[in-house]
């Protein structure tokens, strides 16, 4: 098991990020009204595989006099996981023979002396298509909005990974994918043909250790009275 932290590197770290503070709020007379969407796209990835999750939401609130934010959303997450050339290097060893796996790459996980009985790896997802809803709160304060959830969410996706042999499955890891918050960074407000409308928009990628993480996003929200 301890040979399996490549997969494990791949499952965590795609850990929440919270909403920039917003500054003192802007004045406003009454409540505004407004809706809008979130789209994200997170995943970490080795020569060998990779994990990660897409997102969409859509979300309403009203703006009170003060800048304070009130609404709700509702997220639906879809995890994905891909070992698609790992499988393949196994496929390989297995029909050329212990003798070359160890030139191949593979992890420690995958035993030479049984790699004719091994199929792959494979990541299963109880829930495929897991769902977040609840309140949420933030600022609207000097032409910048920022939004979060206002109740704790939970910010796991269960999952196990299992090493496929042709009798049998072996579990190598149970760790959950970490999720993060549908609105990463604040957005920008501005008046676009007489109606106000808020984007937030990024792609970030970046390597730790031999593991590229790349995070992207999109939200958007619209003044709608």
């Amino acid at each position: 098991m301890r040979h399996w932290g490549w997969v494990l590197v791949l499952m965590l770290g795609l850990a929440s990020c919270t909403a920039n503070a917003g500054t003192e709020p802007a004045r406003q007379t009454g409540v505004a009204h407004w809706s809008g969407t979130t789209y994200a796209a997170k995943s970490r990835a080795t020569e060998l595989g990779s994990a990660g999750y897409t997102a969409r939401g859509d979300f309403s609130f009203q703006v009170d006099g003060d800048g304070n934010v009130t609404g709700h959303a509702v997220v639906v997450y879809q995890p994905s996981a891909d070992f698609g050339i790992l499988n393949q290097k196994i496929g390989i060893a297995r029909s050329m023979g212990s003798a070359v796996a160890g030139t191949l790459g593979l992890p420690g996980i995958i035993p030479n002396a049984a790699i004719q009985t091994v199929v792959g790896v494979t990541v299963a997802w109880p829930d495929p298509l897991p769902t977040r809803h609840g309140p949420i709160k933030g600022s609207l304060a000097a032409g910048v909005l920022s939004l979060e959830w206002a109740t704790e969410q939970n910010a796991e996706l269960p999952a196990t990974v299992s090493l496929v042999y042709l009798n049998r499955s072996e579990v190598l890891s149970t760790t959950p994918l970490s999720l993060g918050t549908p609105w990463p960074e604040s957005a920008a407000v501005a008046d676009s043909g007489g109606q106000l409308m808020a984007v937030s928009s990024a792609n970030k990628q970046t390597t730790e250790d031999g593991v590229v993480i790349t995070d992207a996003w999109t939200w958007t929200a619209r003044r709608t009275v």
